[in-house]
């Protein structure tokens, strides 16, 4: 997937595969967060999250149906690992809106800002 070709709609398209490879009965980690109101409570906090790995023009993020998270140190994915799951653990921040990240607000898929994971491992 070229790296700019992440637009709404293929973002969109990426959270409905990631919803639908979701893993029933998987163990969850107490640390984990899993949508918007987990990610708002867990500011600051070193956390896990699992979707899939798509490029954006900032950033690698995870993405799933209801959060997509920006790995501030992954400048993009390397090409196998687009569309596969990954869990990522690191420092969960949230950063401004479309201004500070240099991109239309519809290229950020979150109007409002993104969450980026600092020092994101995976």
């Amino acid at each position: 997937m070229a790296r700019d070709s992440l637009t709404p709609p293929a973002l969109l398209a990426l959270a409905l595969a990631a919803g639908a490879a979701g893993c029933a009965g998987a163990h969850v980690s107490a640390d984990a967060i899993h949508d918007e109101a987990d990610a708002r409570r867990r500011l600051g906090s070193v956390v896990e999250f699992e979707g899939l790995a798509g490029d954006l023009k900032i950033a690698g993020a995870v993405v799933t149906k209801d959060l997509t998270l920006v790995c501030d140190n992954v400048d993009a994915w390397p090409p196998a690992m687009v569309g596969r799951s990954v869990k990522v653990r690191g420092r969960l921040e949230h950063r401004g809106g479309a201004a500070e990240a240099g991109a239309r607000i519809e290229e950020q898929h979150v109007a409002g800002g993104y969450y980026f994971m600092e020092r994101c491992a995976w």
